[in-house]
């Protein structure tokens, strides 16, 4: 493996999974076609259209459109999680708790069906050769890497690349029966895969559950990172991921609220799995929620938030000295003013050598070439495809 490839950055949109596709050959869902999508799964009867349900009616309540017409028009998901939250916070200062907790159902019915829905192109990319090519890239180079996207599919690519870890613990064979936060010495080391995910983001977390396949064991991060050390070219999530759970000060059952142990309260558990509403979304009796930044218009709350403001700080400091862009399936929304800041403060006295755009639309590259300064031409891709041709000739 080469050694770190310094000062070259990839930052991944949305766009960077469009070469996706699941069992019913769509494609992962964009913010503006979402119920599109969703309506054309093989779940969508059976699943989603009940969680859906006070969804749709709140839409219908507010811009009057029925079922039928948001699945065949264009409806912004970002517009919806950003109205919800707003009409959320306006009811909370009125005091009118039974709206409120109405809202809140309504919001955790979108972010549970948004999550689940992702989840369902999870481990896709192993059907698709050109991921496992990129994997192996990356894993060859390390670049720093920055996305704006929740899912695991990097992740999941990085770990197909990295390949299974054979040495599998003594202690292994007597799993089941160890406690969590007693764990031997060789299992904390372990990891299914090369690539240990806890070590990936650039910060560690207060629990990890320990990456092997079928168990669920948990150490303390203090203990954990005492075997481990961070990577030094992070994947940085700057809107968070679906792996990130945080526990809140609500108990599953409050029968059992005065056993329970408040040390845990807003701890940050890193998992190896989505968060998942139906099956995992308590830890020892406090209910988890994901940690991430929904795809609101007014994400400035959000930002003082750990790990939020630490990330922005590393995004920035890495384009600030990065002197190769990759920039693959992101488009730059006029509404996203915090990544505006983040490229002209990063870009104000550092000087790119090269730019690299792989999207199918065009007119972004006067937009980007603004935003960071430069001045020279771009190369430009229309697809992934494109942009593994000429993979080695650009990162060399």
């Amino acid at each position: 493996m080469s050694e770190h490839a310094n000062n070259i950055v990839f930052l991944l949109g949305a766009g960077f999974n469009q070469e996706l596709k699941d069992w019913d050959d769509l494609k992962p869902p964009m913010a503006r076609n979402f119920f599109q999508l969703i309506r054309q799964s093989s779940h969508y009867e059976n699943i989603y259209h009940e969680q859906l349900r006070k969804v749709y009616g709140f839409i219908q309540e507010y811009w009057k459109l029925e079922e039928e017409e948001i699945s065949r028009k264009e409806f912004d998901l970002e517009k919806l999680f950003t109205f919800l939250q707003l009409t959320i916070d306006d009811i909370y200062k009125k005091e009118r708790y039974d709206e409120l907790i109405e809202l809140h159902s309504i919001q955790d019915s979108l972010v549970t069906v948004f999550i689940n829905f992702l989840q369902r192109f999870d481990l896709h990319h192993i059907r698709f050769e050109l991921y496992q090519r990129f994997g192996k890239k990356l894993m060859e180079f390390k670049p720093d890497i920055i996305t704006f996207n929740y899912d695991l599919y990097l992740e999941n690519i990085l770990e197909s690349a990295s390949g299974l870890n054979v040495s599998i613990p003594e202690s292994f064979s007597n799993v089941h029966n160890l406690d969590d936060f007693n764990l031997p010495d060789d299992i904390i080391r372990y990891s299914h895969y090369k690539y240990n995910i806890p070590l990936a983001y650039g910060f560690k977390f207060d629990i990890v559950r320990i990456f092997m396949a079928g168990n669920r064991k948990y150490e303390f991060g203090e203990r954990f990172y005492d075997f481990h050390e961070l990577y030094t070219n992070p994947i940085i999530k700057l809107h968070g991921s679906l792996n990130w759970s945080k526990i809140r000060q609500i108990p599953t059952d409050r029968i059992t609220l005065q056993a329970l142990n408040k040390e845990f309260i807003g701890n940050l558990i890193i998992s190896n799995e989505y968060w998942d509403p139906n099956f995992n979304n308590d830890f020892k009796g406090w209910i988890v929620t994901p940690h991430i930044i929904t795809p609101t218009l007014y994400k400035r709350g959000f930002f003082d938030q750990f790990p939020f403001k630490d990330l922005w700080s590393m995004a920035k400091k890495k384009l600030s000295h990065c002197n190769k862009l990759i920039i693959i399936g992101y488009s730059f929304s006029p509404t996203d003013f915090h990544t505006e800041k983040l490229f002209l403060d990063s870009f104000k006295e550092n000087e790119l050598q090269d730019l690299i755009i792989v999207n199918p639309d065009t007119s972004i590259i006067r937009k980007i070439k603004e935003l960071t300064h430069f001045n020279h031409p771009v190369t430009m891709c229309s697809n992934l495809f494109e942009f593994m041709d000429i993979f080695n000739d650009i990162i060399e």
